[in-house]
C-alpha cells in the first residue's frame, strides 16, 4: 500500500508560530535553516530536527527531546496543534493531536471524508492509525528519527518490545506465528521428500553409469 504524507501543518508548536510544510513528491530535502530570532546562532536553533519531532509528537505523542505535556505549547498562544495530510492508497486522512486546543482539547484524532472518525480514547485511536499504516508509530520511530539520542531508542526498550518491532519487520505476530510454523514445517517435509527422491534417482543413474 502506497502512503504519502502531503503536509505538515504546524501551530504554535514549541518555537513554529504558524508553519505549513510541503513534503508531497518532495524527494530528498536538505533542511539549513536560518534562526531569525538570535542570528548570532545561524543555522543553529533554527527548527530543523523540531520538524521531525512535530511528525513523531504527531504520532506518537512525544519527541526525541523529551518535549512533553505543556513545553510543545508555543508563546504564541495557550494551545498548540500539529496536522498531517496523509494519502493512504487512494484515500486521504489528516491526523491531528492538539493540546489545549479550543475545538479538540486534549486530543489524538482521525479526519476523513466521512468526518471525525477517532475513537474516544488516544490509545485506541493510535492503534486504529497503526493498523491503517500498516506499522506501529514505534518502528516509524527507530527507522526515520535517527538523530541524537534517538539512536540508542532500540536498545533502550524492554525485551517484550524490542521483540514486537522485530517480528513487526519480518512480518510475524501471535496470531500468525503458529500458522508460520505449520506452513514452514509442511515445506521442510516436502523439501525431505523431494531430496529422498533425488538421492534414489542418483543412486539409480550412478548404476547404470558403472554397468551395473
Amino acid at each position: 500500500m502506497n502512503l504519502s504524507v502531503h503536509q505538515l501543518r504546524l501551530r504554535n508548536f514549541v518555537t513554529f508560530a504558524d508553519q505549513d510544510i510541503p513534503l508531497h513528491a518532495q524527494g530528498l530535502v536538505l533542511l539549513k535553516g536560518k534562526n531569525l530570532d538570535e542570528p548570532w546562532r545561524g543555522r543553529n536553533a533554527a527548527g530543523k530536527t523540531l520538524i521531525g519531532d512535530a511528525l513523531l509528537w504527531l504520532l506518537q505523542g512525544e519527541t526525541s527531546r523529551d518535549i512533553t505535556v505543556d513545553s510543545v505549547i508555543g508563546k504564541n498562544g495557550r494551545h498548540c496543534s500539529v496536522e498531517a495530510e496523509i494519502e493512504i492508497g487512494k484515500a486521504r486522512i489528516t491526523v491531528g493531536r492538539y493540546r489545549k486546543h479550543p475545538d479538540h482539547g486534549t486530543s489524538f484524532k482521525i479526519f476523513s471524508g466521512e468526518g471525525d472518525v477517532s475513537h474516544r480514547r488516544m490509545d485506541d485511536t493510535k492503534d486504529r492509525l497503526d493498523s491503517v499504516i500498516g506499522c506501529s508509530a514505534n518502528l516509524i520511530r527507530i527507522s526515520c528519527f535517527q538523530y541524537g539520542d534517538e539512536s540508542k531508542y532500540f536498545s533502550r526498550m524492554k525485551t517484550d518490545e524490542r521483540a514486537k518491532i522485530i517480528d513487526e519487520i519480518v512480518g510475524a505476530s501471535e496470531a500468525n506465528i503458529p500458522a508460520r510454523y505449520k506452513t514452514v514445517n509442511t515445506e521442510i517435509r516436502a523439501l525431505e521428500s523431494e531430496l529422498m527422491r533425488l538421492e534414489s534417482e542418483k543412486i539409480t543413474l550412478q548404476s547404470l553409469i558403472n554397468g551395473d
